[in-house]
């Protein structure tokens, strides 16, 4: 029996971050949950997650920046990661995340059904499905 994927979800909007909780833990994967990007990196460095789940726009250390810190970091690195954003990004920024370091670009509103297809997709991808 494996071990269930343990997904972070990085989201400073406590509504968004349980919507994302209940229907990841709907689908049996276990969460941590961090509200900003500097929680998140210390999370991860105690307990290296299956997948990231990262919101964009947050105060302190942003989507951005956080992919940023994690792809410099060896034993990070190979984290997926999902970035979730609900700015008005078009696919020129859509290419630039996936040239930066993410590996799936979802718009909110996300649907739970889209947001399942990416993680197992991405989670296949890095060998932890």
């Amino acid at each position: 029996m494996s071990r269930p994927s343990r997904i972070l979800i990085v989201e400073d909007d406590d509504v968004q971050r349980e919507l994302l909780r209940s229907i990841l833990e709907l689908e049996d994967f276990v969460v941590i949950e961090a509200s900003e990007g500097y929680e998140a990196l210390s999370l991860m460095r105690k307990d290296l997650p299956s997948l990231l789940i990262t919101d964009n726009f947050m105060p302190g250390l942003d989507g951005y920046s956080l992919i940023e810190e994690i792809r410099q970091d060896p034993t990070l690195s190979s984290i997926p990661i999902v970035l979730l954003s609900a700015g008005d990004e078009n696919i020129a920024v859509n290419r630039k995340v996936l040239r930066e370091g993410f590996d799936v670009f979802m718009q909110k509103p996300i649907l739970a059904d889209e947001l399942m297809v990416a993680l197992r997709e991405a989670l296949s991808r890095s060998g932890d499905s």
